[in-house]
């Protein structure tokens, strides 16, 4: 996942350099991930791995099934990507646009995960601490992940608050065994 980050780095940023001298940030991070969910495609993904297919063919491949979703910009986004093989990035230049739009939005995306469904409650106490921990707008995302058993995971960008009772176990393991 790290080198997924430093790959899609500097790609995010161009993406979103580019759209801010448009002016259409909500339409490069709806592009970006349009692009996203074309390259988990599971066919996607099985025509981008066979090694029969080149470079060029991936592009137009790719180009061809977002038909006419993508600026021409976009578009050569897509061309660079796969011309440095860099096509299953992507995902994660959307997400990492999506932070860079959020900080120039003065706003933080929170990404909750819990064992179950937060009540309404419960997601305001996240939401409140949120905001006043990174003095913005909080949007708040839900995943449920009932591995966890209890407690939460709260991401926002670099920063991961584990109070899952999963992350409890291993912070003890981690202690007992170290």
């Amino acid at each position: 996942m790290d080198d997924l980050n430093t790959v899609a780095r500097p790609y995010a940023a161009a993406a979103f350099a580019q759209a801010s001298e448009e002016g259409k940030l909500d339409l490069w991070s709806e592009m970006l991930h349009f692009l996203a969910d074309v390259i988990r495609d599971a066919d996607m993904q099985a025509v981008l791995g066979n090694p029969k297919v080149t470079e060029d063919q991936r592009m137009a491949l790719v180009i061809d099934v977002a038909g006419g979703r993508l600026t021409d910009t976009a578009g050569n986004l897509v061309r660079a990507m796969a011309q440095y093989r860099r096509l299953s990035a992507l995902p994660e230049v959307a997400a990492q646009f999506d932070r860079l739009k959020a900080e120039a939005e003065d706003r933080v995306e929170v990404e909750v995960i819990s064992a179950y469904k937060l009540n309404a409650k419960h997601q305001k106490v996240i939401e409140d601490a949120m905001r006043e921990r990174f003095k913005r707008d909080v949007i708040v995302h839900s995943q449920i992940d009932r591995d966890l058993l209890a407690g939460v995971i709260i991401k926002a960008g670099d920063h991961v608050i584990d109070i899952s009772a999963r992350g409890r176990l291993q912070a003890l393991t981690q202690e007992l065994m170290g």
